[in-house]
């Protein structure tokens, strides 16, 4: 038997391996080239000529068309070569166009094949197509970062950008401005005239951002009709108010949807770094707090945030916290104040008024914790409580055997709302026994001017329990002679504005011609703030029936109000 030399069997081995290699190559899933030192192909799997649309064998040089950007078709497998050539490798996302003409998103690594002697023999490719990733990536982006209606930035991107310009400004040195946009009175455009109108409003307001915000700025629509941008480098705060003013310009023509004019107006607030704050966070919330400033100021549509915003906002935020357990740690009382016969001066009635007393922020005002009570939704449960309080008091004093008078209980526009009220006031009267014809119920003049027939609803069911229903600050509000028939109101109060104005001779005929509205509707009114003997003479002359104010009394406890009714009686 003969044997292979040594010799041999090592060439037979490395022909085997090379057998292996090209039949990995081939099979290879990712495309293969090999090309000469002048780039004249030399051999290339099948996975290429499938990438480029062509068989292996048909494959040449010059079918490997790529180029760095989308929008540069310059080939560039050249330039790739001879940076290969100059450094050993290179690899890149490149762009390739196939012989259809469709474009590929490639990752390309270039690098020399050497001999033994470490001159350059070949070059060798490897094309990989990732354009389906790529797909997948940016579809996962679009998911992430793009707003689907408006193709914004969202509220995410623009957050994780602002945390990046931050950086770039502190570096830098620069400043940076945070401009938080709201649509006013959005939300009645997008239920009168519906979802669609609404959507193309908010679509042309993003054109005009766009337009107006300039090309360095970021913008995102960061919430349902609220919009922010973000404007880098800038020298001058003042500056920033040109996005505003070219937007306000923009908006003094309507748009029209559906052929229906819609006009758009917004809300601005202005935060700048690191003048207000250094915090990316803080930047967009503060911004979100000057705009709502913003939709308060009567002259104004844009507002710079400012350190009393944000003592505000704390003390806001304070109340907010320690009122959420005020009844519950019994801090809530209850004070009345006499209604007299401006006439006669005898009591006839009292207001019933909330006080608030914590121990650690002390005695709060009224129109300082109702609002925020509202705004919370906390409001639900202390009306309920001051209803109950007000009337198991009356209850208790007819036991006592003082005579009946009518307690008049403030009632916010928030619980006639809620769709639970008429059920808790039906309870609150079975369970206290009280005599609705002993009970009023007071309510602000804006009441009607929003969910009008809706609430015009409740106050028809309240009337049906026997109850009465004035309305209080009367003059402050927007009420038609229509809408005060159709509310069957018992009562007017005189809003104590317009009584101290009364001090002034030429301040009377709004008084007088809202005693002249009440006769004529046949309705009782109350004068509120009667502080002088002056005023009472004038209320008395014009026949207003009744009237409170320090000049009787101030609001004073159950029980020095008991002492009341012991002298009424």
């Amino acid at each position: 038997m003969e044997f292979e030399s040594n010799n041999d069997i090592g060439n037979l081995e490395c022909i085997e391996q090379l057998k292996n290699f090209f039949c990995v190559f081939e099979r290879n899933s990712e495309g293969v080239i090999l090309t000469s030192v002048d780039g004249k192909t030399l051999w290339a799997n099948a996975a290429l000529g499938e990438i480029i649309g062509k068989s292996r064998h048909e494959i040449s040089s010059e079918d490997v068309i790529l180029y760095y950007e989308k929008e540069n078709y310059t080939n560039c497998f050249e330039t790739i070569m001879i940076n290969t050539l100059k450094d050993g490798e290179w690899a890149g996302d490149v762009y390739l166009v196939d012989k259809q003409g469709h474009i590929k998103n490639i990752f390309l690594n270039m690098f020399l094949m050497r001999k033994s002697d470490n001159s350059i023999d070949k070059i060798a490719g490897i094309f990989k197509n990732i354009t389906d990733e790529k797909s997948k990536d940016s579809t996962i982006y679009k998911l992430a970062y793009i707003d689907s209606l408006t193709n914004l930035y969202n509220k995410e991107y623009f957050t994780l950008e602002l945390e990046n310009k931050i950086l770039e400004a502190s570096k830098n040195l620069n400043k940076l401005a945070v401009i938080y946009f709201d649509l006013n009175c959005f939300k009645t455009i997008n239920d009168s005239q519906g979802r669609y109108v609404g959507d193309e409003v908010l679509k042309y307001f993003t054109q005009l951002l766009l337009q107006s915000a300039g090309e360095n700025a970021i913008v995102a629509r960061v919430g349902g009709d609220e919009f922010a941008v973000m404007i880098p480098r800038i020298s001058n705060a003042d500056d920033i108010y040109v996005v505003s003013d070219r937007l306000i310009k923009e908006l003094n023509m309507p748009v029209i949807i559906n052929e229906k004019e819609i006009f758009i107006t917004f809300s601005a607030g202005i935060c700048i770094y690191p003048d207000d704050t250094k915090s990316g966070e803080e930047l967009l919330h503060y911004a979100d707090i000057a705009m709502y400033n913003a939709k308060d100021e009567k002259d104004k549509n844009v507002v710079r945030f400012t350190n009393v915003m944000k003592n505000n906002l704390d003390e806001y935020f304070n109340i907010s916290n320690h009122l959420r357990r005020a009844i519950e740690k019994n801090e809530l009382s209850l004070n009345y104040q006499p209604i007299v016969d401006i006439n006669t001066e005898k009591m006839v009635g009292a207001e019933v008024l909330l006080r608030w007393n914590n121990k650690t922020l002390g005695s709060i005002p009224p129109d300082k914790f109702i609002p925020i009570a509202e705004t919370c939704g906390q409001i639900l449960e202390i009306g309920e409580w001051v209803l109950r309080e007000a009337c198991k008091q009356s209850v208790e004093w007819y036991n006592k055997g003082y005579e009946r008078i009518p307690l008049a209980v403030n009632v916010s526009i928030k619980q006639l709302e809620h769709n639970d009220f008429i059920h808790k006031l039906k309870a609150i009267i079975e369970d206290t026994g009280i005599n609705t014809d002993y009970l009023e119920i007071e309510i602000t003049e804006s009441i009607s001017t929003e969910n009008y027939d809706e609430i015009l609803l409740v106050l028809e069911q309240i009337k049906n329990f026997g109850i009465k229903i004035s309305i209080d600050d009367f003059g402050t509000g927007y009420s038609s002679l229509a809408r005060l028939k159709a509310m069957a109101i018992h009562k007017l109060k005189i809003d104590r504005a317009f009584i101290n104005d009364l001090n002034e001779v030429d301040k009377t005929e709004l008084v007088s011609s809202i005693i002249a509205l009440g006769k004529a509707l046949d309705l009782k009114l109350v004068a509120e703030g009667i502080e002088n003997v002056r005023q009472l003479d004038f209320l008395k002359d014009k026949s207003c029936q009744y009237g409170q104010g320090f000049l009787f009394s101030k609001p004073v406890t159950k029980d020095l109000f008991e002492d009341c009714l012991v002298l009424r009686s």
